[in-house]
Parts: C-alpha cells; structure tokens; sequence
C-alpha cells in the first residue's frame, strides 16, 4: 500500500520510499571495489586526528556538530573539487516523479552547479540519535537519491551514504535497483579507512560523470 502523497516527506520511513516507488533492495552487498585505492600518507595522518575526536566526542556532540566536526570534515579531505563538481551543504533538491513532489534540503549533495546543485551524483544524510528516532535518515537519502535519478539527463547510477552516530551506510540507486552495503563503523580505524576509500571510489566514478556531462552540453550547444 502506497502512502499519502500528502504525508510530510520528514515523516516517510525507508520502507514505504522503498514500496512507493516499487524499488527492489539488495541487502548486505559490497558495490564498490577499493582493492586499487591507496590513501595518502596526508590523508591517513588527517584521519587519526579526525577518529581520535569522534572517540571522545561522539556521545556528547549534536547532529550539526556531528557533521561540521566529522562528517564534513572526511568528505573535506575527499577533496571533491577536484572532479569538476562541487559538494552542497542543506541545499533543497526537486523535483515531481512517481506522482509525487519532493522537496526536500539534503545534508550534503555532491553535483555540478555554482551556487545551485544540478542533478546530483551523491547523496548523504545524518542523523546523530538512533534510527528508532522521528526521522529516517536512510528514507531522506533515498528520497534525495530518487530526484537526482529523475533530474539526471541521462540514466546512470546514482550514489549515497546515510550516517546514525558512528555507523556509515553506502548505498547506490540503479534504475529500481536499491543497493544497500553493510554498516561501516568509524570509530575503527579499518572501517574509517574503508569509508575514506569508498569516498575516493565515488570521487573517481563522479569525475568521469563530470566529463561526460560537459561533453554532452557541449555537443548539445554546437548549431
């Protein structure tokens, strides 16, 4: 059963996203290969500095402060600059698919834009208590995954990442195809080091999109 358009989208859970637009899941998978990914000796030593405070402040920070003293920072350290697009903090995404309207601010998005987001790449979500609370994090990054599929030009995978405390949640988006990797724990330094990789992985895979992307306009310009 398919839940009322007009139920507000902070109140959807994971599972009726996942109903509503007819998504197949896969549970427990491993999409990305990091067996190629090496980290810079900069980046790890970035990295010990960074789990050394999630340690001691973990149970005692907020959801901003989760994000502006961890999360940002990792994905800071990604340096996703560097592929031609640029990541957005709580920036809206919308669009109307499925009958349905989103509109919605995301945590982070990772797109091509200036001060807008286009058709995002990557989505991630946070949410510092545990998933028992009010909102859904996996349900608003899926959602946000679900209007960057539709805003996209050309269909391709779409990535994502929702976060509960210490625990990262990678995810990807093919077609109806709803990917959904085993948790990654931060506080360990193997699972943060997965995390980073997996990072640079979907740095490589946007970088190529980007390209792509702007060849695309540029042949759609030509007279």
């Amino acid at each position: 059963m398919k839940p009322k358009k007009q139920k507000r989208l902070l109140q959807w859970t994971a599972g009726e996203v996942i109903d509503y637009f007819g998504l197949t899941t896969v549970e427990g998978v491993d999409i990305f290969d990091t067996s190629t990914i090496t980290i810079p000796a900069k980046a790890l030593e970035r990295l010990v500095d960074l789990q050394a405070n999630l340690l001691i402040n973990t149970r005692f920070w907020n959801e901003e402060e989760l994000k502006i003293y961890f999360i940002g920072q990792v994905i800071d350290l990604a340096r996703y600059q560097d592929t031609g697009a640029r990541g957005f903090f709580e920036r809206e995404i919308a669009t109307d698919t499925d009958d349905l309207e989103i509109r919605m601010n995301a945590d982070f998005l990772l797109a091509r834009g200036i001060d807008v987001p286009k058709a995002p790449y990557f989505c991630l979500q946070e949410y510092k208590k545990e998933k028992k609370s009010a909102n859904d994090p996996e349900a608003q990054m899926l959602l946000a995954m679900l209007a960057a599929q539709d805003l996209n030009a050309t269909p391709h995978i779409v990535y994502g990442t929702f976060v509960i405390g210490s625990k990262w949640w990678f995810t990807a988006l093919e077609g109806k195809v709803y990917h959904v990797c085993k948790p990654l724990e931060a506080t360990s330094e193997e699972g943060l080091h997965e995390i980073f990789r997996i990072l640079l992985v979907i740095k490589e895979f946007v970088a190529k999109r980007v390209q792509e992307d702007k060849l695309r306009d540029t042949v759609r310009r030509r007279p």
